[in-house]
């Protein structure tokens, strides 16, 4: 006798994997799951047509790191012993990099909390999604599709910062859009305080760091009106319609 055997093991099946879609020039964690799946020495994923290592969790998950990538929906298939592979339905989309092109408003209060919608490219839906200004990370970040994002400012130091999205491990490097924070508006005072409830009162508003921008706005209550620029200390507004008499608290949105 030679003593040599061969082992018979269960069928490996593959059934999904988490992310389906990342950026062609690799660096994806993938998340495989199935069942009958080995430690074995030769363990292996393949991605289209490139084959890279694969680690074994649990005989139900498998994960591996997505290699450089032709762009394109690309099947998958796990193998334990890199002669079988069981591919099943699953595929992965490798799509161009990640890249920033717009942010709006371009600008908010360092205190944080503005909502801001990131537009751009090859942007996916991950567990760990964050916008990075200056390095800080978003205190929210929400997916809405391939080319957008939505995520509010974190507290920042005033100033201007770089803008870019962190997806899981993957941080785009292809970003030139910038965030500017500003010091927080003081309003100290308004003049005249009272006026007609039909509206058309022209106030100005005293106070500290405004900042000449589109965006400048009073507000009465809830209702919003544009501001003008005046000084960084003073800025005017048109006090809008009230359809009874009394106070609204006056302040001012940026």
């Amino acid at each position: 006798p030679s003593g040599l055997s061969f082992e018979y093991v269960g069928a490996v099946t593959l059934e999904s994997v988490y992310p389906t879609t990342g950026p062609s020039s690799g660096g994806t964690e993938l998340f495989l799951a199935g069942t009958n799946f080995y430690y074995a020495p030769g363990l292996t994923c393949r991605i289209g047509l490139v084959e890279v290592a694969a680690s074994f969790v649990s005989s139900t998950e498998l994960r591996c790191l997505t290699p450089p990538l032709t762009a394109g929906v690309l099947p998958v298939s796990v193998s334990a012993n890199g002669i079988d592979f069981a591919s099943g339905e699953a595929s992965f989309t490798a799509t161009g990099d990640a890249e920033v092109l717009s942010v709006s408003p371009p600008l908010g209060s360092a205190a944080g909390g503005t909502e801001v919608t990131v537009t751009g490219r090859g942007f996916t839906e991950v567990t760990q999604l964050a916008c990075l200004f200056g390095g800080v990370a978003s205190s929210t970040a929400t997916f809405v599709s391939e080319d957008e994002l939505k995520c509010t400012t974190p507290t920042h130091e005033p100033g201007v910062t770089r803008l870019e999205v962190q997806m899981d491990s993957m941080l785009t490097t292809k970003s030139n859009v910038a965030f500017q924070f500003l010091p927080a508006p003081t309003v100290v005072s308004l003049a005249p305080n009272s006026g007609s409830q039909a509206g058309n009162t022209v106030v100005v508003i005293d106070g500290r760091n405004f900042v000449a921008s589109d965006l400048l706005a009073c507000k009465f209550g809830a209702a919003s009106v544009p501001a003008r620029w005046l000084s960084s200390a003073q800025i005017e507004c048109v006090v809008p319609a009230r359809s009874s008499v009394g106070s609204e608290k006056a302040e001012l949105a940026a």
